[in-house]
């Protein structure tokens, strides 16, 4: 199970190096193993409450909590990333897809009295991330306007 878990992790966020995530599954190995032995105890005490308290109920509620402190972990380190893509400059998100280039053509086209219908297939034609329907008439409507 630890194996699978160092792939998964391994797969998910490739900029993590194996000897660093080999030492966080240890340490959370390690925690598992100190909840596990303070559950012990607490049963071996004679507290009536505890007493009713089985390791194979609260194992899945364990693994549930591991689980979501390793998502939200997972998430704070992707906010960062981006954060820090972010201030060096790089762009975030799909590329825009009514270029400069199309946004030339299709005005030239409106000028000479062409219609959206006939403009879209030829501007989409063009080089460019792919240019959805929806995504020229917007930019069009916002032109017009």
């Amino acid at each position: 199970m630890l194996n699978a878990l160092i792939q998964l992790k391994y797969k998910k966020n490739s900029r993590l190096d194996p000897c660093l995530l080999f030492d966080h599954l240890l340490e959370t190995k390690t925690r598992i193993s100190d909840v596990m032995n303070a559950v012990r105890e607490l049963r071996d005490s004679n507290d009536a409450c505890v007493l009713n308290l089985s390791l194979q109920e609260f194992l899945p509620q364990l693994l549930t909590i591991l689980s979501r402190l390793e998502h939200e972990q997972h998430a704070q380190l992707s906010k960062q990333d981006v954060k820090q893509a972010v201030s060096m400059g790089k762009k975030i998100g799909r590329p825009i897809a009514m270029t400069q280039e199309r946004a030339a053509w299709a005005q030239r086209l409106l000028r000479d009295g062409y219609t959206g219908v006939k403009i879209y297939p030829m501007v989409a034609q063009l080089e460019g991330p792919s240019l959805s329907r929806s995504a020229y008439y917007l930019w069009q409507k916002a032109l017009l306007s």
